[in-house]
């Protein structure tokens, strides 16, 4: 069963194929148009039927616009073993007569009697069906007695043309309860009978039953003639109500198939037999839109989300994600903090006037109490007496984060070391440590036994100084983050080191403090690359000037990353709303305009703009909006404008529109949660106002343009049947 809904559940950069995953499978049997460029000539294949027409001649005839045959266009032989033919060179789009004539060599494959019967050119006998072509690849049309029916219904109600073809065809196909042109006949041989396999075939034998029954009054000596006696009574609309009389009182003991579903339209009894039709103009353009709605969200889904297929975006995103798991991030917030921080402290150690002890800007409220950052001078390059005057050994912890586990609060922090080499520049040792910590208020932070969380030796980096700028080269301690677990606070460390060659300035303003930065940042685990960031110029970190523990006020950072597995994410990072909470630690809001590659690390997922907004600080409701295009393999690429919402937790809502070749279609889907039964996925066409709503609780859902219905899917048997009598099974 195909399930017609989008479920949205990431809230990262990896979600953009989420967006768009509008759940469908492959189809088989049905009347699907593909979605590259269009042909000038298509195709048209079926079987000719009544039982099977082995070695009949199939022609196309184009039909003129007064709804009358016109010339021929093609002609084919069918099988001589199954009667399927396939006609080519058609023209796209266009309304055609099929016919079907016997010829020398034709035999019959008769049902009720269970033998062949031979025909030739003489033979009184034809079968007609009409048909829309698609607008691309094959369409699928049967030629049997009901297809034949629908001809003449056509015909007496103002000719052969397409809205009266679609409306002729839909309504046989109602009467008959198969699809005429779409619904194949099957048979099998067994233990010498001709016996039906579905319910088409079994709707043929009955016709090839009522060849024996006098009721009809077809008493010709031969089964042939007798045959095509039925035929012509079900067509002429003055003797139909007879045999649909007459198929009603076979017996349907000795049908037999396997399929549930065909079993009961095999059993159902026909309907009243149309001797008119009701016509919508433009309704049979109106089909075929639908036709190339539905084929496009076939084709986008596929593209987008089928998982079984490695070049689907779906496939590659998930590739990209499944490799990054684990993956230590480049330039993460404490990476930024500890390089600010660096930079504060040159910065005062080369003011004359600072003092033995001075706090950083960087820290963290707790509760209320401020736990600071601060650097203090040191005796010696061991950073561990401290000394009664200026020296040239500056120490500083640079807090990171405070946090609660095991019924203790703790403290992470970067230790700095500073040396001032004078010319030469500075030398920097880095670790990354962890210590418990008591908070009292009213009372200075009291720190317990500290645990290395970066090994014993410290990561040395140099740093040459000039004026309120510096350059660095050489290594960091790593970075590190947090993450809960019933709630308890455990700490990640983001590798182990970090190899840094950067640029950073400092430009101070009236309100806030700019770094500028420039260069790169690879992030390690022992000897091996796990990330990398390259910053341009223009690149930079803003700090609010206020007294205290501060945060960044703003980032903007022209990148180009690469994570060790190839994936790759460039353009310009824009961050904004910084807040340090209990819950959340950085940037609510996040934009990138620029573009994310798949593991190539050259083939784009993403080209354009995508947004994330977290309103609150619980991280539990969300927007993700996505501007640009989606670069899929094996379709048209997409250009989106989508908004996902998530205002409350399990509460998802996406609006808004994509466009995929020349039809842009409006997209909204709700999904939730909570009530289920209440999901809804809603999609039209701009151009035409072709589309369709789906509920999750839904049984059939109808394609619509305005008030006409084009066609409906059936939820239980997954088949959308069209207003022509066409379908596709999914």
């Amino acid at each position: 069963m195909t399930s017609m809904s989008v479920w949205v559940r990431s809230r990262t950069a990896l979600s953009m194929a989420a967006l768009l995953a509008l759940a469908a499978c492959g189809g088989g049997g049905g009347d699907s148009a593909s979605t590259g460029g269009t042909p000038s000539t298509v195709a048209v294949s079926g079987v000719a039927s009544k039982g099977l027409l082995l070695n009949a001649v199939v022609t196309a005839y184009a039909v003129k616009a007064d709804g009358t045959k016109g010339d021929k266009l093609a002609s084919v032989t069918t099988s001589a073993t199954d009667g399927s033919y396939t006609l080519t060179g058609l023209p796209s789009g266009a309304l055609v007569l099929l016919e079907v004539t016997p010829q020398a060599g034709t035999q019959m494959v008769d049902e009720a009697t269970n033998s062949t019967l031979n025909l030739n050119a003489a033979s009184p006998f034809t079968l007609r069906a009409a048909v829309n072509l698609d607008a691309t690849g094959t369409t699928s049309a049967q030629i049997t007695p009901f297809t034949n029916m629908a001809v003449t219904l056509a015909e007496a109600n103002g000719g052969l043309k397409p809205d009266v073809v679609a409306a002729s065809n839909g309504s046989v196909s109602a009467f008959a309860g198969i699809s005429i042109l779409t619904d194949k006949p099957t048979f099998a041989n067994v233990g010498g009978d001709v016996v039906a396999t579905n319910a088409a075939g079994a709707k043929l034998a009955a016709l090839s039953a009522l060849a024996s029954d006098s009721a009809l009054g077809c008493n010709a000596a031969d089964q042939l003639s007798r045959v095509a006696c039925v035929v012509t009574k079900l067509a002429d609309s003055t003797t139909s109500d007879d045999v649909a009389t007459a198929l009603n009182s076979l017996p349907t003991s000795d049908i037999s198939i396997a399929d549930p579903v065909e079993q009961a339209k095999a059993t159902a009894p026909v309907t009243t037999p149309p001797t008119t039709v009701t016509v919508v103009a433009g309704a049979q353009t109106a089909i075929q839109e639908a036709k190339t709605l539905i084929a496009s969200v076939r084709a986008t889904a596929t593209a987008l989300s089928n998982q079984s297929d490695t070049t689907s975006l779906a496939a590659r995103v998930q590739a990209v994600a499944d490799a990054s798991r684990g993956v230590a991030q480049p330039l993460d917030d404490s990476t930024m903090t500890l390089l600010t921080a660096l930079s504060e402290a040159i910065t005062a150690h080369e003011d004359p006037a600072t003092g033995l002890n001075f706090q950083l800007d960087s820290g963290v409220w707790w509760n209320g109490q401020p736990v600071s950052s601060g650097c203090r001078y040191f005796t010696d390059n061991t950073y561990v007496n401290a000394a009664p005057a200026r020296t040239a050994y500056l120490g500083c912890r640079v807090i990171q984060r405070v946090g609660y586990a095991s019924g203790q609060n703790f403290v992470v922090y970067h230790r700095l070391g500073v040396t001032d080499g004078g010319a030469a520049g500075y030398t920097v040792h880095t670790k990354l440590a962890r210590a418990p910590i008591t908070l009292a208020p009213m009372t200075p932070p009291a720190l317990g036994v500290e645990t290395s969380l970066s090994g014993v030796a410290p990561r040395i980096l140099t740093v040459i100084s000039d004026q309120n700028s510096l350059t660095a080269t050489g290594e960091l301690a790593p970075g590190a983050e947090s993450s809960w677990d019933t709630g308890s606070e455990e700490v990640v460390v983001l590798g182990s080191h970090q190899k840094v060659a950067i640029t950073l300035s400092e430009v101070a303003g009236a309100t806030a403090t700019r770094y500028n930065l420039s260069g790169d940042v690879s992030v390690y685990q022992d000897a091996a690359v796990q990330s990398r960031v390259s910053l341009k110029s223009g690149s930079y970190i803003e700090e609010e000037n206020v007294a205290g523990p501060t945060q960044p006020k703003a980032a903007n950072l022209i990148l180009e990353a690469q994570l060790k597995t190839g994936y790759k994410i460039g353009g310009t990072l824009v961050l904004s709303n910084f807040e340090q909470t209990a819950t959340h630690n950085g940037p609510k809001n996040a934009v990138l305009n620029g573009y994310l590659t798949d593991m190539t690390g050259s083939a784009k997922l993403f080209d354009g703009t995508l947004t994330l907004i977290m309103p609150t600080d619980t991280g539990l409701n969300w927007d993700v909006k996505l501007d640009g295009t989606l670069v899929t393999t094996g379709a048209n690429t997409l250009t989106v404008n989508l908004t996902a919402l998530q205002p409350t937790l399990g509460e998802v809502t996406v609006t808004g529109r994509y466009t995929q070749g020349a039809t842009t279609f409006l997209l909204t889907l709700l999904s939730s949660e909570a009530t289920p039964a209440n999901d809804r996925l809603s999609l039209t066409t701009t151009a035409g106002g072709v589309g369709f709503v789906a509920q999750r609780s839904d049984t059939v859902v109808p394609i619509k343009k305005g008030a006409t219905v084009l066609g409906q899917f059936n939820v239980d048997s997954s088949r959308l049947v069209y207003a022509d009598g066409t379908y596709e099974q999914f």
